[in-house]
């Protein structure tokens, strides 16, 4: 199976309800691989190209972009709090 495939199908059953319409089935998994194809652009286009080895600078982008999703998921766990 595909990677971000087998990553949506886990999403899917986390997240989007079971009743969920075909639109919003659908609209979930584009913006599920939308997200995915601009994780993909913003590591790829971020990747020290100078070095075939990961470099600090490398490290450090993903280290960013790591503490940013986590930011994200913590504030979701917020949301779900108040409610």
């Amino acid at each position: 199976m595909k990677l971000i495939e087998k990553s949506w199908d886990g999403y899917r059953k986390m997240v989007v309800p079971g009743d969920a319409s075909r639109a919003q089935l659908e609209g979930s998994r584009m913006a599920f691989f939308g997200g995915a194809t601009a994780m993909f652009h913003i590591i790829f286009g971020g990747l020290d190209r100078a070095s075939h080895d990961a470099t600090p600078r490398d490290f450090a982008m993903l280290d960013g972009l790591k503490a940013e999703l986590e930011a994200f998921a913590a504030g979701i766990g917020a949301q779900e709090d108040r409610t």
